[in-house]
């Protein structure tokens, strides 16, 4: 995954990170303002900063599921970064310059009901100033002008049409140099659309962009391997672009561009009353094959030629769930699988390849809402050939760990649980990838970042863990080094909140005190948006 700004901001491990919680910018003082409310702030030296040393300040606001928000963040004193996230700081959008000039801009359908937070941030480091920051209801679309892309004619393309097309040198450019054809289509608002950009020939990029050419969304790798996908709730009726682009300059070659009605095609699950167990022998439904719960586990085999999705086989399996119930979702084969969860409304709201060990995959999800969710078994590539698979969903207690699988709870076949991850003992022997290591206050231990370690939500970068005993009001330093990469640390609650963070070159190193007893994670990473692997020394003092 590639983002297109400077260094990570607000990073947050990926959901097969043992965590009960993302993580999340530590919450300063914290302004609530109304839907409605236009205010004015500044932005001084002495604000908190990101791991990127911008600066922000953190509002807060209370929404309605389905109900459509507009923020602006407008200065003319620094570049504007926005982010909306939800109450736990994970981030649901973010922008940079949709508002026009420098300005930023966010429209988006709230998934839930309850407390949302804005965060009012730059672009640059150490950019200052006055702002006004406005958040009204409504997503209409904007009346100002805006064409941040100029040539080539667009193709009007109706929803549920696939089309084939080729970038070439000739296709006009992106600021940055990428070549990109432009597609229009008409939505109704409300609506949530799903839109594939795959190519074997390029990285594929996609934008989403309302009428006036403002970001509305933007994609990389959603689709698989460098595919992109937006599945995006449209925010108003009327016209919509649609930029087939790629991740970088001077890449060219055919495309397939597909847009769809995410609610009558794609990723859709019919209505499964729990506890029954359909089979859905046609190609055009989604594969339902049954139903799965909390601490159970499922052995069938996926075969070419039944239902797929994405032009892979698939299986689905119904999972009820609560609002705020975590769970660790594992695919456990012999061949390269693929997870996919759907939202009650069939919409896709996460996915992953290989998070697990080797080629399985491996979610921590929790859910925002009550209701049917849908877990997907497919393929990692087309032409993948699948074979036996173990599902098996798993509840995420306190301080982030496994619930062990009752051996007696299994469908529809029985079969041996899994053996659960172990944690290393505190060793001078380098963890293997992916296994959370333990550390003492007073102790350097040596780790590597490598293939097959945990990564980073943000940016897929990867990153080890440490854990940590320690006392209330305990002052600990934390230094961590290396020869290979440049460094970034965390250091986190047993829950998984971002107490302090650093970012080095190549060094990094922060000094703590703890606020409670109990057990606490270190998270060592590589600075900047670009994969590093290789060796590092830590130290906890």
């Amino acid at each position: 995954m590639s983002l297109r700004r400077g260094a990570a901001v607000g990073r947050t491990l990926a959901v097969g990170l043992a965590l009960t919680a993302a993580l999340a910018l530590p919450l300063r003082a914290q302004q609530q303002i109304p839907i409605g409310t236009s205010i004015t702030g500044q932005l001084t030296q002495y604000d908190p900063v990101m791991s990127d040393q911008t600066h922000y300040k953190i509002f807060t606001f209370q929404g309605t599921a389905g109900q459509t928000v507009t923020i602006d963040l407008m200065s003319a004193d620094f570049d504007s970064y926005l982010y909306l996230k939800d109450q736990n700081g994970n981030a649901i959008a973010h922008d940079d310059d949709s508002g026009g000039g420098r300005n930023a801009r966010i429209i988006q359908v709230l998934p839930y009901t309850g407390m949302y937070q804005i965060v009012a941030n730059t672009v640059g480091r150490g950019e200052v100033g006055a702002f006004t920051l406005q958040l009204r209801g409504g997503g209409e679309a904007p009346q100002m002008v805006q064409q941040p892309v100029t040539g080539g004619g667009a193709q009007q393309i109706p929803i549920g049409t696939t089309v084939q097309g080729e970038l070439t040198a000739g296709d006009p450019t992106l600021s940055d140099g990428s070549h990109y054809k432009m597609f229009t289509f008409m939505g109704t608002a409300g609506e949530t659309v799903q839109i594939d950009l795959m190519s074997t020939a390029f990285d594929a990029y996609l934008y989403l962009r309302n009428s006036s050419g403002q970001n509305v969304a933007t994609d990389d790798d959603s689709g698989g391997n460098l595919n992109a996908r937006i599945i995006r709730t449209l925010p108003y009726t009327g016209m919509y672009q649609i930029l087939a682009n790629t991740l970088r300059a001077g890449m060219y070659g055919p495309f397939t561009l597909e847009i769809q009605n995410a609610q009558t095609g794609g990723p859709v699950v019919t209505s499964l009353q729990p506890g029954q167990v359909t089979n859905m022998p046609s190609v055009n439904a989604i594969g339902m094959v049954g139903q799965i719960g909390l601490n159970q586990q499922v052995q069938n085999t996926l075969v070419a030629g039944g239902a797929s999705w994405n032009n892979k086989p698939i299986h689905v399996y119904g999972y009820q769930c609560q609002p705020g119930q975590s769970a660790q979702i594992d695919i456990l084969s012999s061949w390269d699988n693929y997870l996919i969860v759907f939202d009650p409304n069939g919409v896709e709201v996460a996915h992953d390849d290989d998070s697990g060990e080797g080629l399985n995959a491996r979610l921590r999800f929790s859910c925002p809402t009550a209701g049917q969710y849908r877990l997907g078994v497919t393929t990692g590539l087309a032409s993948t050939t699948p074979g036996a698979y173990t599902l098996q969903v798993q509840q995420i207690a306190g301080m982030g760990q496994v619930v062990p699988l009752p051996g007696a709870v299994t469908q529809p076949t029985p079969v041996t649980p899994p053996v659960t991850p172990t944690v290393t003992a505190p060793t001078n022997m380098i963890p293997a990838p992916g296994q959370i290591g333990q550390i003492m206050v007073g102790q350097t231990v040596q780790g590597r970042l490598e293939a097959g370690d945990q990564m980073m939500g943000s940016d897929s970068t990867y990153a080890d863990i440490w854990q940590f005993q320690a006392n209330a009001g305990q002052a600990i330093a934390i230094q961590l080094s290396s020869e290979d990469f440049p460094t970034y640390l965390q250091l986190l609650d047993g829950a998984g909140n971002v107490l302090q963070e650093s970012a080095g070159h190549p060094n990094s190193g922060l000094a703590f005190t703890l606020p409670s007893a109990g057990t606490y994670q270190i998270v060592v990473n590589s600075n900047g948006r670009q994969r590093r692997t290789g060796l590092y020394v830590l130290t906890l003092r």
